[in-house]
């Protein structure tokens, strides 16, 4: 029979030997040190004699988490939206899956590209429904379609889509295999996406119907567990009295504590006393073991038996049935029934809700995770109508929590729409958080999050909503070719505290430059208290300029909230030629995440050189011999090599020694050239 040995490890990438490898059966994915094999029992006792392999284990394949099921909800809350426009429109979106129909025509058209990592070995229906959910909730959103299957599969499918920089992922699969507590290696790729800026969105499970967890418990000594404290040693399903029958799977895990111990997994019938199937080869992963039983049972009554087979019955024991059937079991657990990845840090799992049933679904997977955490984020939509055709001719109910977490990537990418600013994973995930409505225990919980995803609240909150009002700058006029310390003032308004630290940017058309730094620089609330500002002001060249925009931040205050910055400054700009008087546009922004949120322009009246000439350029017959000036007591006369010149058309005032100076039309500035 053939067989997978995922995670034919060495101690570094380049120990392994494909080479080698092929010797033995068909080389698949690599990612790092792991690399998978397609090969017989036999001989994987061969491989595991080659000098570097260090670690061959069994493969594990993800399972989809979808469920049948059927709704009379037929709105998703994003039809008003997308009659507005907002639909996506720009926002790459990968979705990781066992396999695709890219050309079907539900999601032919936002379909950029497809790209496989392993062998497909499904129809396509699950992965070809997430991508339409998220087309019906973002329709012109664009697809980065990614099949894997495997965990090395699936590793290497997020650095695909983080060298394509999509800005979501959705992944609505997972391994039951693995215990829940985020020390995979799914976590590590996951945390990559999310510093790459992508939001990584996880299936919760559809576990908490039938997920188990607890101490092992042998009251009477016969290595049965014991369920329950009365002592039964059989977990019916789906109740006390139905027969099941149907093909089943079963995963029951552990980490071992001390000695290292065994345990049968087994299905038995009560009303024979007999045993229907039963396995105890044990695999592992990184973290705990597991052993796997399936099977497909003929219509009679079953339960679920476990054996302690050998070394001490003292460990925490977790069970999962990833089937679709049975649906449930008679003693389970909801709590931390999620399924990898949705316990991984950086994920932002989501559970699901049935709109005709105003509820979460029974089957949701609940946390917290194993380690303590929370896990889930928040809950979208299930039982979502998909058209591909690929589960039944007409409309079908796509539920679970694999329809979910499409939507909610689908709210995610309206978000990201419309948002032209601030547009990280931590900031959309914040919006979706803050516009959930809250349908459990007032805030956050381990069975909805923060709640249902509310998309016409998100996107209304994510509309920048950042004004600037008041803007002046004092004095208004210039002579081109000049240094003039001007003072720019301006407000503002609907700062997100949140949102800190704000980037604050002054910009000035090419051919202008500012001569230094701040002069000064203040910035104070609508009360008058100083705000901080994050580092010094900093001078940067853009749009072909020389230094031709400084930029400061205002730093988050964590004790109280600031609507309003009110912003003085004062810089020297030095203006740049002009054939004539030309106004010149300074244009006033705050950035969030390097994307202008608003921006205002005020202007500087520029003259041309002409008409402020320095003396030895004055037009005839006007010399400095033909000026006098005394001082302010009016005894000093100054000789005309101690004046400087200049003569400004339309020039307001001038000033002479202190004294100002009202010309009708041409102004006489003195300027003084020692100490008298």
């Amino acid at each position: 029979a053939k067989k997978s040995a995922d995670g034919v490890v060495a101690d570094t990438p380049s120990e392994i030997n494909r080479t080698d490898l092929a010797r033995y059966g068909t080389v698949g994915s690599q990612v790092g040190t792991q690399t998978e094999l397609t090969t017989t029992e036999a001989e994987i006792r061969q491989v595991e004699n080659l000098s570097w392999v260090t670690a061959p284990r069994p493969a594990m394949r993800s399972r989809p988490v979808a469920v049948p099921g059927s709704s009379n909800g037929t709105s998703l809350g994003v039809e008003p939206l997308h009659q507005r426009g907002t639909t996506g429109s720009g926002v790459k979106i990968g979705v990781i899956d066992q396999g695709f129909d890219p050309d079907n025509a539900a999601i032919a058209s936002n379909v950029v590209e497809a790209r496989s990592f392993g062998d497909v070995t499904t129809s396509g229906a699950h992965g070809t429904s997430v991508a339409e959910v998220v087309v019906r909730t973002a329709p012109d959103s664009q697809l980065y379609l990614a099949s894997g299957g495997t965990l090395v599969d699936d590793q290497r499918a997020i650095e695909y889509l983080v060298q394509r920089d999509v800005d979501v992922i959705v992944y609505a699969q997972g391994y039951p295999q693995i215990a829940d507590d985020g020390r995979h290696s799914l976590s590590g790729s996951i945390q990559t996406a999310r510093e790459s800026g992508i939001l990584f969105v996880s299936s919760a499970g559809n576990y908490a119907q039938t997920h188990w967890q607890g101490s092992f418990r042998d009251g009477d000594g016969d290595t049965i567990h014991e369920w329950t404290a009365r002592g039964s040693e059989a977990n019916i399903f789906p109740d006390t009295t139905a027969e099941f029958s149907g093909p089943v799977e079963i995963f029951l895990r552990w980490r071992d504590v001390g000695e290292n111990s065994e345990y049968r997994l087994a299905l038995y019938n009560p009303d024979t006393e007999s045993y229907i199937a039963y396995r105890n080869e044990r695999g592992e992963t990184r973290t705990n073991q597991f052993v796997r039983l399936a099977t497909t049972v003929d219509p009679q009554r079953a339960g679920l038996v476990i054996q302690n087979t050998a070394g001490p019955p003292d460990d925490e024991l977790e069970v999962v049935i990833s089937s679709t059937a049975p649906q449930s079991i008679t003693y389970s657990t909801p709590q931390s029934s999620l399924i990898v990845p949705a316990d991984s840090p950086d994920a932002t799992t989501t559970a699901a809700y049935e709109v005709g049933s105003r509820r979460i679904a029974p089957y949701s997977s609940q946390g917290p995770t194993n380690d303590g955490r929370r896990g889930l984020i928040t809950t979208g939509y299930t039982n979502i109508g998909v058209d591909n055709g690929l589960y039944s001719t007409g409309t079908y109910a796509f539920a679970g929590t694999s329809s979910s977490a499409p939507y909610v990537a689908g709210v995610a990418a309206l978000v990201i729409e419309t948002r032209s600013g601030g547009r990280s994973p931590a900031t959309v995930e914040r919006l979706l958080v803050e516009s959930s409505d809250d349908i459990l225990e007032p805030g956050n919980d381990t069975v909805s999050g923060a709640g249902v995803v509310n998309a016409s609240r998100a996107v209304e909150l994510a509309t920048p909503s950042v004004t600037i009002s008041n803007a002046s700058v004092t004095p208004a006029t210039a002579s081109a070719n000049t240094t003039v310390t001007h003072e720019l003032s301006y407000e503002v308004n609907n700062l997100r505290p949140e949102d800190a630290p704000h980037e604050f940017t002054v910009t000035l058309p090419a051919g202008s430059s500012f001569n230094t730094t701040a002069a000064g620089l203040s910035v104070v609330d609508e009360s008058g208290l100083p705000l901080t500002t994050g580092g010094k002001v900093t001078l940067s060249d853009v749009d072909a300029g020389s230094n031709n925009r400084l930029s400061f931040q205002l730093a988050p205050d964590s004790d109280r909230t600031v609507d309003t910055a009110i912003v003085s400054l004062d810089v020297e700009i030095t203006h740049g030629t002009v054939a004539e008087s030309t106004e010149t546009p300074i244009e006033l922004g705050v950035l969030g995440e390097e994307q202008p949120v608003a921006t205002r322009s005020v202007s500087v009246t520029v003259q041309p050189a002409s008409a402020g000439a320095r003396p030895d350029t004055l037009p005839e017959p006007v010399s400095t011999a033909a000026f006098e000036a005394v001082d302010t007591d009016g005894n000093r006369r100054l000789s005309p090599s101690e004046i400087a010149l200049a003569i400004n058309e339309n020039a307001a005032r001038g000033a002479v020694g202190g004294t100002t100076v009202q010309p009708s039309e041409f102004a006489l500035m003195i300027t003084w050239n020692s100490e008298q």
